[in-house]
């Protein structure tokens, strides 16, 4: 019979719940820093609800037994890759937009003619 193991980069070992925010900090020594918005529970929570948490599997996750609310590091990570990556799209789409707006004002002026002293063409 074989055993399953399953090794993970990261593991928690220190959170911090602020008003606003979900700090938590890896064992590789980044640190995660996500809104409490993401997670209503949470977000709803009071201070001491909040204070109340322990950490899954060694640090693999984080659960809040009084609101009920278990949070996986893995989610965290990829949520803010995700974020990241959505905040990095909608810069260039805005950028886009900004280059083609004036491009189209460009083109749409009208530019006298030096020949004739009418409009251009």
């Amino acid at each position: 019979m074989s055993t399953l193991t399953i090794e993970y980069d990261s593991l928690a070992v220190h959170v911090d719940v602020m008003d606003e925010m979900l700090k938590v900090i890896l064992s590789d020594g980044r640190e995660v820093a996500v809104p409490l918005a993401w997670f209503p529970r949470l977000m709803n929570a009071t201070d001491e609800q909040r204070k109340n948490w322990r950490f899954i599997g060694g640090g693999v996750g984080i659960h809040w037994e009084s609101v009920d609310e278990d949070i996986a590091i893995e989610t965290l990570l990829r949520q803010k890759n995700h974020t990241q990556a959505a905040a990095s799209t909608k810069n260039h789409w805005q950028n886009s937009n900004r280059i083609d707006t004036l491009s189209a004002q460009a083109s749409s002026r009208v530019i006298p003619n030096p020949l004739t002293g009418g409009e251009g063409g």
